[in-house]
């Protein structure tokens, strides 16, 4: 999950998803990565943290507008998880739902949206705490870096 922080609201073109808006916040976006090499969860990861890339994915936009995430919190599993957390914090009362279609298009569970902005102060604790419950153990980027 990356954490990423929008310090003022920005549009920006997403894709065939057309402009978007995103307002001021903290915003996560839920992403798997179940691969070796350059599909290797360290290496998407460190990707989303690079200047120079080729702009792929909505992720990839969206960042490529707002600046490198500020923090991300993922976990090691043989089970993909990305589609319960979308809805675990779509169901969140503290998060609200990005644009319909965002990082969710090879989506297995209808998601709508894998991307969602938080109404809270203390997103890395929120989504640390989410993972445990999914008996997840969080990493963070002092363990990655």
């Amino acid at each position: 999950m990356l954490i990423i922080s929008i310090p003022e609201k920005i549009e920006a073109r997403i894709g065939a998803l057309g402009m978007q808006r995103f307002e001021e916040g903290e915003w996560a976006y839920v992403g798997s990565a179940f691969g070796d090499g350059s599909t290797s969860l360290e290496h998407r990861i460190r990707r989303h943290f690079a200047q120079e890339k080729k702009l792929h994915w909505h992720i990839d936009l969206l960042l490529n507008a707002s600046g490198p995430p500020t923090h991300v919190v993922w976990a090691k599993s043989n089970v993909k998880k990305e589609c319960e957390i979308a809805s675990r914090l779509r169901d969140h009362p503290q998060f609200s739902v990005g644009p319909r279609g965002f990082g969710s298009s090879d989506c297995e569970m209808n998601c709508g949206t894998h991307l969602f902005r938080h109404m809270g102060r203390t997103t890395r604790t929120v989504m640390e705490h989410l993972f445990r419950e999914l008996t997840l153990e969080p990493q963070t980027l002092e363990d990655l870096f």
